[in-house]
């Protein structure tokens, strides 16, 4: 067990996120907020510190029989003595980020500003998993070895079909214009160009998540894939917190810069909902919502507002 590990990394990354959604809240230049984000990384760096120096005390950053009664990190840093695992980690921690920030604002799109109810905004974001399904079966085939005829008839192991650094590369390009495309979204897109951009988000995803993912692990020894697999997986999960923090963030502050209050005449508790949610930007305006093409079923939340 490492306590002391625990709570450093626990209070530094609640520092971050806590400090993000302030600065979507209060603004970039929120005082509170700026400490939080600040707090938060000093505490992260206490705790790379922390571990560095439990695995010295330790006598090896590698668990081993003779370790049995000591103390030991909270995280293997040797790790990330290799390159591959290091970059891989990275890299699907990027993918995280950007597979999340999705699935947190999407829907709010879609019921919110939509006025889809809870199922019909799940099945339009079933273009996105479709599109991640079709990555990663071409991952698969591509990382898969083509094989060359021998003189016997038989086949002979080649080299992959493509590198991983194609294929990593791929899927980030792919997966940023997907993304980029998706900027252009707006209260009165078609369903069929959300769906358009969400494939091909989703196929970069699954091109670049597994193949970084594999590329991590392969780096490493046989005994060390199971601490290997368990730190890919926290990164995972933090960057999954900080892509709906930031991405959260980024939604908020744009929403609250086009909204425009002053001299309204509207009642006080009004102007303090409308800039504190996006949802609110229909509740109380007279007249219809905007022509929707999704041929869906209103949300009781959107037809009682």
């Amino acid at each position: 067990m490492d306590p002391g590990g625990i709570v450093l990394s626990s209070l530094g990354l609640a520092g971050l996120t806590y400090g993000f959604i302030e600065a979507g809240q209060k603004g970039w230049s929120d005082a509170a907020a700026l400490a939080a984000m600040l707090a938060g990384a000093a505490v992260l760096a206490g705790f790379v510190f922390w571990e560095r120096r439990l695995g010295r005390r330790a006598g090896t950053a590698r668990p081993g029989p003779g370790a049995a009664g000591s103390r030991q990190p909270l995280v293997d840093l040797g790790l990330f003595r290799s390159a591959g695992f290091t970059w891989g980690t990275v890299l699907t921690t990027i993918v995280s980020f950007a597979l999340l920030g999705i699935l947190f604002a999407m829907p709010q799109y879609f019921q919110d500003v939509r006025g889809l109810d809870a199922l019909a905004s799940g099945v339009r974001l079933l273009p996105l998993i479709g599109g991640m399904i079709a990555g990663i079966v071409a991952a698969t085939y591509l990382q898969g070895q083509s094989g060359l005829q021998g003189q016997s008839g038989g086949q002979l192991p080649g080299a992959p079909r493509a590198s991983v650094k194609t294929l990593v590369t791929a899927g980030l390009a792919v997966m940023a214009a997907g993304l980029v495309t998706g900027t252009f979204t707006h209260v009165t897109s078609r369903a069929w160009f959300v769906a358009v951009w969400f494939v091909v988000a989703g196929i970069g995803l699954g091109l670049a998540m597994p193949t970084a993912t594999n590329t991590a692990l392969g780096a490493l020894a046989p005994e060390r894939s199971g601490s290997g697999s368990a730190v890919i997986s926290s990164f995972r999960l933090v960057g999954a917190t900080l892509g709906v923090a930031v991405l959260g963030t980024v939604l908020s502050s744009a929403y609250r810069s086009h909204l425009t209050l002053a001299g309204s005449r509207l009642p006080p508790p009004v102007p303090s909902a409308a800039a504190s949610t996006t949802a609110s930007r229909w509740r109380g305006q007279p007249g219809p919502r905007p022509s929707s093409t999704w041929s869906a079923r209103p949300s009781r939340r959107a037809s009682t507002s």
